[in-house]
């Protein structure tokens, strides 16, 4: 005996049954189609924006990041030599054989005591530091007149190899040159290009 389930099952299969066929003509399945591809479509742009509209937001995040650590540190580490970026015409003029910096002198000159302008004299410069300071860089002297501003390659710049002879450090670098006028000369060291320290010379002359 069936059941009153049973009952309405079967007439549940027996309105299904009398339901019209479904009309899959040729049209009916071209627009079916047409509509599942243009929903594909639709679904693959938005995802396509979105993984730009992401990678975009973290480039902007990771740059204002580089950007606040350039501002706000960079400048501890790119703390320049005392009177780098002094011009060599400006500060002190006063007459000195010797650099210091932090109380520490880093080195000193010696020159001919008849240093005059229009001949050749010869320079002994001591320098203080341990020698791995100097070592594979290249050192160069420059001389800048007080009143002309006139520029002289004093020393080209030179490959430190080795420490004086019979020193442990550039305790004895000799140089001869001549300068062009009298006056104020100051002898700036570089090493390596970047400014190490300066002297001021009285050179005499006629």
């Amino acid at each position: 005996m069936k059941n009153q389930n049973d009952h309405n099952f079967d007439e549940l299969i027996d309105e299904l049954g009398s339901l019209p066929d479904p009309d899959y003509t040729k049209q009916a399945q071209d627009n079916i189609h047409h509509n599942l591809m243009h929903d594909m479509d639709k679904k693959n742009k938005d995802n396509k924006w979105k993984l730009p509209v992401k990678k975009i937001g973290l480039g902007m995040v990771g740059l204002l990041a580089v950007l606040l650590f350039s501002i706000l540190y960079l400048p501890y580490f790119q703390q320049p030599f005392s009177g780098e970026n002094e011009s060599p015409t400006e500060g002190d003029w006063e007459v000195s054989t010797e650099y210091t910096e932090d109380d520490k002198v880093l080195f000193d000159v010696s020159p001919d005591p008849n240093l005059t302008s229009g001949k050749p004299f010869g320079y002994t410069f001591s320098f203080k530091e341990q020698f791995e300071t100097y070592e594979g860089k290249e050192l160069a002297v420059y001389a800048y007149h007080k009143t002309s501003g006139e520029k002289i390659t004093a020393v080209q710049p030179t490959l430190i190899s080795e420490p004086s002879p019979g020193y442990q450090t550039l305790e004895r670098f000799t140089a001869t040159f001549d300068l062009p006028s009298k006056g104020l000369w100051r002898y700036v060291v570089e090493l390596d290009g970047i400014r190490y320290g300066d002297v001021v010379l009285q050179v005499g002359g006629d």
